[in-house]
């Protein structure tokens, strides 16, 4: 890894809005790129209701280095897969 990813997913958390289960913790990724002192934020709330396989997430996303661009892809992909 040569960290020169100027992104950085980081936890959310948020409350669940599905019928049933209204105010439960759910826990999303949250990108941060800055480039030339500006900040975007890319927000993902809801990939699980368990938290520690969202960490576990973003910390195989950091270590891999994956692009804004891929994110979206990536995410729904492991949210398929659990």
């Amino acid at each position: 890894m040569n960290n020169s990813n100027p992104i950085k997913y980081e936890l959310t958390t948020s409350k669940c809005k599905t019928d049933g289960v209204v105010g439960e913790p759910v826990y999303g990724v949250k990108a941060l790129l800055s480039v030339n002192e500006h900040n975007n934020i890319v927000e993902y709330k809801d990939v699980s209701c368990k938290k520690d396989i969202v960490e576990y997430f973003i910390s195989l996303i950091n270590r891999c280095e994956v692009s804004l661009e891929h994110l979206y892809d990536v995410v729904e992909d492991y949210i398929a897969e659990k």
